[in-house]
């Protein structure tokens, strides 16, 4: 794939949370986990969606990659645009 050919994808997956501290056991109860993310999809693996909100046309380098891990995504799809 070349760097101008990198997929928009929509990913939702749950993530993870922690406090800091002595905490009471009912305030983790509330607390949302689900997440949406947008961007490029710079790679995928067996274990992982790596997705980046920004990519430099010149060279190809993407901005601040994140790992999504596979186990976490509830639903990803391409978004397809008219350029």
């Amino acid at each position: 794939m070349s760097h101008n050919e990198l997929p928009v994808v929509e990913i939702h997956w749950v993530d993870s949370m922690g406090l800091p501290g002595w905490q009471n056991q009912d305030l983790m109860a509330n607390c949302d986990m689900k997440v949406r993310t947008v961007g490029l999809l710079v790679t995928e693996d067996h274990e992982s969606y790596t997705v980046s909100a920004n990519q430099c046309l010149d060279n190809g380098q993407v901005d601040s990659p994140m790992k999504i891990p596979k186990m976490s995504v509830t639903d990803i799809w391409e978004i397809k645009y008219d350029t």
